[in-house]
């Protein structure tokens, strides 16, 4: 099994007054489908800073969900951290879009893909997918490649020409069952470092 380090959304209760960090569960099976033992980062720098020296990591997943100063800036370190030691990064949806904007890209606001499900083109090949964003881009650059788009062009997936960096906007956790094509994905990107 490998150790991952794995991004949280940033949630504020105003009930309790209480800043939260929080994880989809379904995340959890998904690991174990996928051999994977989470490490949960709190979305504050100098509680991530000292934990990473602590344990040796396999890779990072930056996931879904909505930004925030604090999630920005831990992912920001951790995507850094990835670069740095070419360790294997995943993104899913907020976090492909964080990759995004991390080399260099721009993200408008698009229509139609907050949706159940979505058919797009995955290497000359049709695949349905589920689709909750509305931001995104028709656009790349020389450092990410495209190798997912819908059919209207918008970019559904990208890889690093030459980092083990690599982003979604499907969430392969909310597919029950999980779909073997993302569990093969998740094994070729944290054990092959590869597509």
């Amino acid at each position: 099994m490998k150790l991952i380090a794995v991004s949280q959304r940033s949630d504020y209760d105003e009930n309790h007054h209480e800043s939260r960090d929080a994880l989809d569960q379904r995340w959890l099976d998904f690991f174990l489908q996928c051999n994977l033992i989470p490490l949960l980062i709190p979305n504050s720098l100098i509680h991530v800073k000292n934990l990473i020296t602590k344990v040796q990591l396999d890779g990072i997943l930056l996931t879904g969900g909505k930004d925030s100063l604090e999630r920005n800036n831990t992912e920001h370190f951790l995507l850094e951290l990835a670069h740095q030691k070419k360790l294997p990064l995943f993104g899913v949806c907020h976090g492909m879009q964080f990759i995004q904007k991390f080399f260099g890209l721009t993200l408008n606001k698009i229509s139609n893909h907050v949706c159940e499900n979505q058919e797009i083109i995955v290497n000359g090949k049709c695949e349905m997918v589920n689709s909750y964003h509305d931001f995104g881009t028709t656009e790349t650059n020389q450092e990410l490649t495209v190798w997912a788009r819908a059919h209207d062009g918008i970019v559904k997936a990208i890889k690093h020409v030459t980092l083990p960096i690599f982003g979604i906007m499907w969430h392969p956790e909310r597919l029950t069952p999980f779909v073997q094509r993302d569990i093969k994905l998740v094994h070729h990107i944290f054990f092959e470092h590869c597509l």
